[in-house]
């Protein structure tokens, strides 16, 4: 999988929506992603954080239709079945 790169060239349709996901091995990208509009969906393990890296959190448990959501945030999900149990850097603990 490449390394993300945005620019100018990858103009994205308007009527498109995209939120990013922070995985255990993709910090960088989700530093870049900051710098954009762009969400960031996000697993915790117990409990949501207000904030995360700086951008709110909303709860992504309440419904799936992630084009609803407001820009800019951080979508936070509880971790559930085997991520309970991840401890290698997917699932974050506030």
């Amino acid at each position: 999988m490449g390394r993300l790169e945005l620019n100018k060239k990858n103009k994205i349709p308007k009527n498109y929506d995209l939120t990013y996901s922070q995985a255990e091995n993709n910090l960088d990208d989700v530093k870049k992603i900051l710098k954009t509009k762009y969400n960031i969906a996000t697993v915790f393990r117990k409990k949501l954080p207000k904030k995360w890296l700086g951008r709110k959190v909303i709860n992504g448990d309440k419904h799936d239709l992630r084009h609803l959501d407001p820009k800019k945030v951080v979508v936070g999900l509880i971790a559930k079945g085997r991520a309970i149990k991840n401890f290698n850097g997917f699932v974050q603990d506030v």
